[in-house]
């Protein structure tokens, strides 16, 4: 299942939000893209491969203690 920027991008702030860290740190890690989440928060585009890698990297790597957000579906 294929999630939107929005998705991934709400997946980005939560996840940095929990852990304490940048955007930009999240998108080093999830996409090896440090500006990949900065530009999307600023309504820019990003290609499809770059959301489905991010998504899975998130699927993968959810920090323990944090509940999935509601309304996202979670990627296998």
């Amino acid at each position: 299942m294929r999630l939107s920027a929005d998705d991934v991008l709400s997946l980005a702030r939560t996840y940095a939000d929990c852990i304490g860290i940048s955007l930009t740190t999240v998108g080093v890690r999830a996409a090896n893209n440090d500006k990949m989440f900065v530009n999307l928060a600023r309504g820019r585009t990003c290609t499809v491969r770059s959301l489905e890698r991010a998504a899975a990297w998130f699927g993968a790597n959810w920090h323990k203690g944090l509940p999935w957000p509601e309304g996202i579906p979670r990627p296998d």
